[in-house]
């Protein structure tokens, strides 16, 4: 996600190995679906299903993403450590991978000054079946930027949409971010626990 806004202000996707951000999991991963294919790098190298399909795999894209092993239980923390602090403006998660589909997820950030995990927000999908994208914004933005940005330069595309919700943070502390980390509590049907995606 990168596009300009309000004057010079810019957003860029963070979850992208190209910047500097590293990807990790404490926990095995299933062949194919390590935790790097959560970097944009990474979902661009896939190859493409058929001629049909681009080689960017979009954020929507289910045929990769992260899945622990099966015999893993919840919850499974995967963390995305910047190359420098960054200011946070928004978080979108895909649910899906497969045919695994996350029902809750939790943010946190760490500062660049401490080492200490805060709460941001809890993302929610009750329905198993379908795989909406749900995001959490700034509230410093407000919906409505991060909404105009994500469907203009999200992977996802424009016509996506996303149910946003604001962060449970003082902007203040979403600012000189050093790290995030995701919580994958639990997924529906029992499944492997992972994501397909996200943008930061």
């Amino acid at each position: 996600m990168c596009a300009s806004y309000g004057g010079n202000v810019e957003l860029f996707d963070f979850a992208d190995a190209r910047l500097g951000t590293q990807a990790a999991c404490d926990y095995p991963s299933i062949t194919g679906y390590e935790v790097v294919n959560l970097l944009s790098k990474h979902r661009s190298e896939q190859p493409p299903a058929s001629h049909a399909v681009h080689a960017q795999l979009s954020l929507l894209d289910t045929r990769t993403g992260f899945l622990a092993e099966s015999f893993v239980k919840p919850p499974v923390e995967v963390t995305f450590a910047f190359a420098f602090p960054v200011s946070l403006a928004a978080a979108v998660v895909n649910p899906r991978v497969r045919m695994h589909t996350a029902k809750h997820v939790s943010l946190f950030v760490m500062s660049g000054r401490g080492q200490r995990w805060e709460y941001v927000s809890r993302l929610e999908w009750t329905d198993g079946h379908a795989t909406p994208l749900r995001g959490a914004h700034n509230q410093e933005l407000g919906a409505q930027t991060v909404a105009r940005v994500a469907a203009r330069c999200g992977s996802a595309g424009a016509g996506t949409p996303i149910a946003w919700a604001p962060m449970e943070r003082a902007p203040a502390s979403l600012h000189n971010v050093a790290a995030v980390k995701l919580r994958i509590a639990s997924m529906h049907n029992a499944g492997a626990l992972g994501i397909g995606g996200i943008e930061l």
